[in-house]
């Protein structure tokens, strides 16, 4: 087991408008998490704030169950109206394994929106074989479905081997990929509102009475000592291999976050079960709510650079703002430590310019950590003066180096011709003395 190393200090990320995701930082001390693979990302910024081994590929146990819930709403939209038999094949496949279930039995028929409840709130395997089975004529086949979907969605380091997660051959994700999985997950309101309950009572069926299913996410449970109030969401995992994995969802006034855990420790130092998947999610969303804040760090109207104008109609320096505004999940004491740091692709622009003309980038610092970077532009339209133009045309002929050339040669030559000319007219009276001399003598 290991425990992630805890440092001090410090958070960044940031968002350009439609924001864009930077790397994440360490927690400060005190912050106590026990998992091979973390990532906590949040909604409001679409910015990952923490991360550990986020890349490394592991086993997703019943988080896979996530993946078999997308497909399904993704093909049905109406699943309240469709209904399912379950078939003999899907409840063997899982006999003797000891995975959880939902006690479906062959031939029982329920709606595909009760299964996703028993698939997704009391991890069933049994549920999550029946409804492969339906959407895709087999199992199989949904979970080459769910490959597809996986490489669509841009999980690169992600492949499944079955619907339900038990321990298979050729079955692995990242906790990068899980967050792509659970962010589109989220966007399904039917999913997020079954895996925000705790419990949920399934109508009697043709073959069952009410049967009463349970969430395995403690967090959502108050009787239980995990329970942390801002939690709505997600999902449990568990496998021998895996260990304790944990996708949960938390918002606390208006703040969302999604906490991806991967194998957390099963068993303590005294040989007991231990959770370890629940509290240490916990202390990182107590770390976010408490230290951490969505900040404007780049707004549009603060001037970042002045840039000369040459020929306009009335102006000799232009300003340069953001493009756009810029947010971003900061440390709540480091407002003071943001440093925006502009570059500039020229020194001189030439009129006329309309405004939104980019003219560089400027970088966004905090802590001297790099945020990310947003384009500059001109926040104006500037004329043209041609009266201005021809004596700047003129003025930069004057003050070329090839006309300094020629005016000095020509002068050169000007003197030349002088010193030629004196020398010329020196002779010329030498010789007019002397023939002067010369008659009078």
């Amino acid at each position: 087991m290991k425990k992630i190393p805890c440092v001090v200090f410090l958070i960044i990320c940031l968002v350009i408008t439609t924001f864009i995701p930077v790397s994440a930082y360490t927690l400060p001390a005190g912050t106590e998490v026990e998992a091979q693979s973390v990532i906590l990302y949040n909604f409001n910024s679409d910015t990952v704030v923490y991360r550990y081994n986020s890349n490394e590929r592991r086993e997703p146990a019943s988080l896979t169950k996530l993946m078999t819930a997308l497909i399904v709403a993704e093909t049905d939209s109406e699943p309240e109206n469709t209904y399912i038999t379950a078939d003999s094949q899907s409840i063997l496949d899982i006999s003797g394994t000891g995975a959880s279930n939902a006690n479906l039995k062959t031939g029982e028929v329920m709606s595909s929106l009760d299964l996703l409840r028993c698939l997704l709130i009391s991890s069933g395997c049994d549920a999550a074989n029946v409804l492969a089975t339906h959407y895709a004529g087999s199992i199989s086949a949904f979970v080459e479905k769910m490959n597809e979907r996986a490489a669509t969605l841009g999980m690169i380091d992600t492949h499944f081997a079955n619907a339900h997660g038990l321990s298979a051959t050729g079955q692995y994700t990242t906790a990068d990929d899980l967050l792509i999985l659970a962010k589109e997950v989220c966007k399904f309101e039917k999913l997020t509102e079954i895996c925000s309950k705790s419990r949920y009572t399934v109508p009697a069926t043709n073959m069952s009475d009410e049967r009463v299913l349970t969430t395995t996410n403690l967090m959502l449970d108050p009787s239980t000592d995990a329970y942390y109030k801002y939690t709505t969401g997600l999902k449990t995992g568990y496998t021998d291999k895996a260990g304790r994995c944990l996708i949960s969802t938390a918002e606390k006034d208006n703040e969302r976050y999604l906490c991806v855990m991967l194998g957390c420790p099963v068993y303590g130092s005294d040989g007991r079960f231990i959770r370890r998947e629940f509290s240490s999610s916990a202390n990182l969303y107590r770390w976010a709510f408490n230290d951490l804040q969505l900040s404007t760090v780049c707004d549009t109207s603060t001037p970042r650079a002045e840039i000369k104008i040459k020929y306009s109609a009335g102006k000799d320096h232009l300003l340069a703002t953001a493009a756009n505004e810029i947010k971003a999940v900061i440390p709540k004491a480091s407002s003071d430590s943001v440093i925006v740091e502009p570059h500039i692709e020229t020194d001189t622009l030439t009129a006329p310019v309309t405004a939104g003309t980019k003219v560089g980038y400027a970088e966004v610092f905090c802590a001297g950590e790099s945020l990310g970077t947003v384009d500059l532009i001109i926040t104006e339209d500037c004329a043209h003066s041609t009266i201005k133009h021809i004596f700047g045309v003129l003025g930069s002929i004057f003050t070329s180096k090839l006309f300094i050339i020629i005016v000095c040669l020509a002068v050169a030559a000007f003197v030349i011709f002088i010193i030629i000319n004196i020398l010329y007219n020196r002779k010329r009276r030498k010789k007019y003395r002397a023939s002067v001399y010369r008659r009078y003598k």
